[in-house]
């Protein structure tokens, strides 16, 4: 068997460091993180697709919503949620084949390894800060992952952090970020610019990390920071 030794991990994180790199962020799906109702039918194997991928704290009414039926005697939420299906229990109160309304929290799903491009982008941004730096307990650099310190030397941790301006994406709702690198943008536009709008980009390049996020209400009395360190 072999690995990926340490210096071989160092390696590649310098090479991505020599690479232009943009923080690109979107709109995301507007259903997630929010209640839904809707009017669906049990189909003949008992189940309903609520029509979103992960769901919970279902709640099922009758379709004049005179009734309120009972989780766990009437329906059963299925896999958790994490396949959007509700099924009729067969002793409950639902009639087979009914129509009913159904109530939902539309979960936010966890990023996929296959995703090349965000779902809705509304512009991008070029790093600030690119940076090697190892794990450090009193370290000065925070992300979620824990606390890092500065290296003078090449690192298999790479230290990434963007600055949007006060005016960038102002009034949006961002839900999704994904690291881009060798982005290349259109000709003709000013020397200096640093945040690109999607008819800006001529090549979006290729993505690099990507998170989904609550809902981020811009405004233009903010500057939105983020800081990420790739362990490879």
């Amino acid at each position: 068997m072999s690995v990926l030794v340490r210096d071989g991990r160092t390696a590649i994180a310098e090479a991505l460091s020599k690479n232009d790199m943009h923080l690109a962020w979107g709109r995301g799906n507007p259903v997630w993180n929010t209640r839904q109702v809707t009017t669906k039918t049990f189909d003949g194997s008992d189940e309903l697709l609520s029509g979103f991928l992960i769901i919970s704290n279902p709640l099922v009414h009758s379709t004049l919503l005179s009734e309120t039926y009972v989780e766990g005697v009437d329906y059963t939420l299925a896999d958790s949620g994490l396949t959007g299906k509700i099924v009729r229990m067969p002793a409950g109160s639902i009639l087979a084949n009914a129509e009913v309304v159904v109530e939902v929290d539309v979960g936010r799903p966890a990023p996929l390894v296959a995703t090349s491009a965000l779902i809705d982008e509304i512009g991008r941004r070029a790093s600030l800060l690119v940076q090697f730096c190892t794990p450090d307990g009193a370290g000065e650099i925070q992300v979620t992952e824990g606390n890092y310190a500065v290296s003078p030397t090449p690192t298999n941790y790479l230290h990434l952090k963007f600055k949007f301006d006060f005016t960038d994406a102002d009034t949006e709702t961002i839900r999704e970020l994904a690291v881009f690198i060798n982005t290349a943008t259109i000709g003709g536009l000013p020397a200096g610019q640093k945040y690109f709008l999607p008819a800006e980009v001529d090549d979006v390049g290729l993505m690099l990390l990507l998170t989904h996020i609550n809902p981020l209400q811009r405004d233009n009395a903010t500057r939105e920071t983020f800081e990420f360190v790739i362990t490879l």
